[in-house]
C-alpha cells in the first residue's frame, strides 16, 4: 500500500497530488510479495491516463512527459527533494533508441512483413510517425501499434531504516573471503559481490570466495526483494574491502617505505608507481602477516528512510530513486483478440552499472513478467475459491510470446553511496505493461483499464465499440 501510494503519481512534478490506499479484508487467497509488488498497479493507470490527457491536448505522448517529468531538485508529494533526477536523459535515450518522432502524425496500420532483425533489435515498422519507410497497403486482419509508459521505483526497504554488514579478509595465495548474509535467487547478486570485491581489492573475480550466508556466523545481510541486494549489500562489502585493502597497502607502504598514495593493486600485483618495487598480492600478505597485521575489513551500509508523516504523507521513504521509460509495438489480431508483443524498447537508469550484462537480462526478464501480467496472467477467484489452480489455466508467456527486446543502460550515480550504483530488478517491469496497453490502445482505439487483456477481453471490446459506433451512425 505504502509504494503503490508514494509511486502511484508516476516521475513527474504535480502541484496538486492525493493519493488514498485503502486495505480491505476478504477471503480471498493471501497474497504475497510480486516484482515491483503495488507499485506497477499504480503507475499502470498513471501512465494510461497520461495517453488519455496526451489525446486530449493533441500532444505527443513522449512530449507531455518530457513537460511533466521530474528534473533535478524536483519536490515529491512526499515532500521530499530529489537533487538527481535522470528522467530527460532516459527518454532521450528511449526515443534514439525507438526511433519515435515526436510531432509526427499518428498511424494505425496493417501488419508489415520485414518484422525481424538479427540480434535483439526491431526496425521501426508504423510509418512516419516511427521514422519506418513508407507503409505497405493493408494486408488482412492485423494492425499495430505503439505505446509508451514511464516510471520510477525507489531503491531499498519502504520508508524505514535499511542496513546491511559484511566482512573482507585477504588470504593466503591472493584469494579473498567476503563473508555476508546474502541470499542468490537467481539474480546475480553473487556476481555482481565478486565483480565488487575484485575491483576493490586489487585482485581477479576468479580470486573472490563468497563464504556461508548463515547469519549465525556472518553479518546480517536482509532479505533479497525491494531491489536491494546491489545497493544495501554491494555497498558495504566495498567498504569491507576497502578497509581490507587499506591495511594491506599500509603495511606494504612501511615495509617497503614509500608514501601509501604512491601504490596501486591490480589484478593480484601491487606495486609502486615509477619504481621497481612490485609483488604479487599472495606475498604481500605474507609480508603483512610476518609483521603481524592480517589484512580483513568490516563494513556495513545504512539508507536513512524516514517513514511517512500518518497526517499529510510527508517523509523520506528511499534515498536512491531510478527512473525507466518503455515503449513497446503490438500486433493485435481483429478476428481472435490475440495480442502478441512485437519488439520493446527499454531505457532504464541504474546509478552505475557494475554487470552490464546482468542489467541488460534484468531489463529482458522484467519485460518478459511484465508481458504475462498485461496479457495472459489471470488468477481468478469465485467466492473465495480459485478457478485456476494449475498452470494448465494460469498461461505464462513461453519462448514464443518473448519480444525483441532492446535496451540502452543510463548512469546517474547515486551520491549517497560509496559504489554510485542503485538497482534494476523491479523498475525493469514498472513501464512494461502500461506501455503494451497504451499500445494496444494505439493499434485498435480501445483503452483498457484492468489487467490482463485477454484475446476474450479485446474481442469484447471490439464488439462493444463496432456496437456503439453502429449507433452512432444510426
Amino acid at each position: 500500500m505504502r509504494k503503490s501510494a508514494i509511486l502511484g503519481a508516476g516521475p513527474y512534478e504535480i502541484p496538486n497530488v492525493r493519493v488514498d490506499t485503502v486495505a480491505v479484508y476478504t477471503n480471498n487467497t493471501p497474497s504475497g510479495a510480486f516484482r515491483t509488488f503495488g507499485a506497477m498497479q499504480s503507475q499502470f493507470a498513471t501512465e494510461s491516463m497520461l495517453d488519455m490527457a496526451a489525446e486530449r491536448l493533441d500532444l505527443d505522448p513522449f512530449e507531455i512527459r518530457r513537460i511533466n517529468g521530474m528534473r533535478n531538485g524536483a519536490v515529491t508529494h512526499t515532500k521530499q527533494t530529489l537533487p538527481s533526477v535522470s528522467l530527460l536523459e532516459v527518454l532521450g535515450k528511449l526515443g534514439d533508441i525507438s526511433g519515435w518522432q515526436v510531432g509526427a502524425p499518428k498511424v494505425r496500420g496493417p501488419v508489415r512483413k520485414d518484422v525481424g532483425l538479427p540480434g535483439n533489435r526491431l526496425p521501426c515498422t508504423l510509418g512516419a510517425r516511427f521514422g519506418a519507410t513508407k507503409r505497405p497497403p493493408a494486408s488482412g486482419r492485423k494492425v499495430r501499434g505503439r505505446g509508451l509508459a514511464a516510471g520510477w521505483y525507489g531503491i531499498a526497504r519502504t520508508a524505514e531504516v535499511d542496513r546491511a554488514g559484511a566482512w573482507a579478509e585477504l588470504d593466503d595465495g591472493g584469494t579473498a573471503k567476503i563473508m555476508t548474509g546474502v541470499t542468490e535467487i537467481g539474480e546475480g547478486i553473487l556476481t555482481v559481490l565478486a565483480q565488487i570485491a575484485a575491483e576493490e581489492l586489487g585482485v581477479r573475480p576468479e580470486d573472490i570466495t563468497l563464504g556461508d550466508n548463515d547469519t549465525a556466523r556472518v553479518p546480517e545481510a536482509a532479505h533479497a526483494g525491494a531491489t536491494r541486494q546491489t545497493y544495501m549489500i554491494g555497498n558495504c562489502v566495498a567498504l569491507a574491502c576497502r578497509e581490507a585493502r587499506a591495511h594491506l597497502v599500509g603495511e606494504i607502504a612501511r615495509h617497503w617505505d614509500v608514501s601509501e598514495a604512491a601504490i596501486e593493486v591490480r589484478a593480484g600485483e601491487i606495486w609502486v608507481r615509477d619504481t621497481n618495487l612490485r609483488t604479487t598480492v599472495a606475498e604481500a600478505v605474507q609480508i603483512c602477516k610476518a609483521r603481524g597485521v592480517v589484512p580483513v575489513g568490516s563494513g556495513s551500509f545504512t539508507a536513512h528512510h524516514t517513514p511517512l508523516d500518518p497526517k499529510d504523507g510527508s517523509g523520506r521513504p528511499w534515498q536512491a530513486y531510478v527512473f525507466g521509460a518503455q515503449v513497446a509495438e503490438v500486433e493485435v489480431d481483429l478476428g481472435t483478440g490475440e495480442v502478441q508483443v512485437l519488439g520493446m524498447w527499454a531505457a532504464h537508469d541504474v546509478g552505475r552499472a557494475i554487470n552490464p550484462r546482468g542489467v541488460e537480462a534484468q531489463i529482458e526478464g522484467g519485460v518478459v513478467m511484465g508481458v504475462g501480467q498485461a496479457l495472459m496472467e489471470h488468477y481468478k477467484l469465485e467466492h473465495g475459491r480459485t478457478t485456476t489452480p494449475g498452470l494448465a489455466k494460469y498461461i505464462l508467456p513461453t519462448s514464443l510470446d518473448v519480444p525483441y527486446v532492446t535496451s540502452v543502460i543510463v548512469e546517474d550515480r547515486d551520491p549517497l553511496s560509496p559504489l554510485g550504483a542503485k538497482g534494476i530488478g523491479e523498475p525493469a517491469m514498472v513501464p512494461t505493461v502500461p506501455a503494451i496497453i497504451n499500445a494496444i490502445y494505439d493499434a485498435v482505439g480501445v483503452r483498457f483499464t484492468s489487467l490482463p487483456v485477454t484475446p476474450e477481453a479485446v474481442l469484447d471490446a471490439l464488439r462493444r465499440k463496432s456496437s456503439q459506433q453502429g449507433m452512432a451512425a444510426a
